[in-house]
């Protein structure tokens, strides 16, 4: 039963259906390792008549990010002391994470594409966090791109920043 699904998916996703397409990316981005921390929730639209995978991504908030530095045993007193990171520090890998995580998707996404059915992503990065205004949690776009496969496929990722390939590709940031 599971074969026969698997080669039906195969059969429509061959034949560049736009539901097998999502579903193929859906388990591609579905395979990606992160920490049980973060969230692992995102929305996928294709558009065959434009050949563009829509992604609207989940990404963790500043408190899915650890923010523990370094931990000391004292001797004297038997036990374990830990101290965080800074504030500017955790915001600085939060920051990090964030363009890492949204340039992983893309790399993701256009890597497993092996029928050649997705010319551009288009990558929102929306964060579900507590407005410290307002006491509620908000969910908000803070990063946004859209990219050609063929624009990113010339990137080197092993030797980029990534915010600064981010600016480089022209993306959309919402500070703060």
């Amino acid at each position: 039963m599971l074969l026969i699904k698997i080669d039906k998916l195969k059969e429509c996703y061959t034949n560049k259906d736009e539901e097998a397409i999502e579903e193929y990316c859906e388990i591609v981005l579905n395979s990606s390792m992160y920490p049980d921390t973060f969230p692992k929730d995102f929305e996928l639209q294709y558009k065959s008549a434009n050949n563009m995978l829509l992604i609207d991504y989940i990404l963790p908030s500043i408190e899915d990010i650890p923010n523990l530095n370094i931990v000391k045993y004292v001797k004297s007193r038997d036990e374990f002391t830990e101290k965080n990171l800074s504030h500017t520090a955790h915001l600085k890998l939060f920051d990090s994470a964030i363009y890492q995580i949204a340039l992983r998707t893309i790399h993701e996404i256009f890597e497993a594409d092996v029928i050649e059915a997705i010319q551009s992503v288009n990558f929102n990065g929306i964060v579900n966090a507590v407005n410290t205004s307002t006491g509620h949690i908000e969910s908000n776009c803070i990063i946004s791109i859209q990219v050609l496969k063929e624009e990113f496929n010339e990137i080197n990722l092993s030797m980029i920043d990534p915010k600064q390939c981010f600016k480089s590709l022209k993306e959309l940031v919402v500070p703060n």
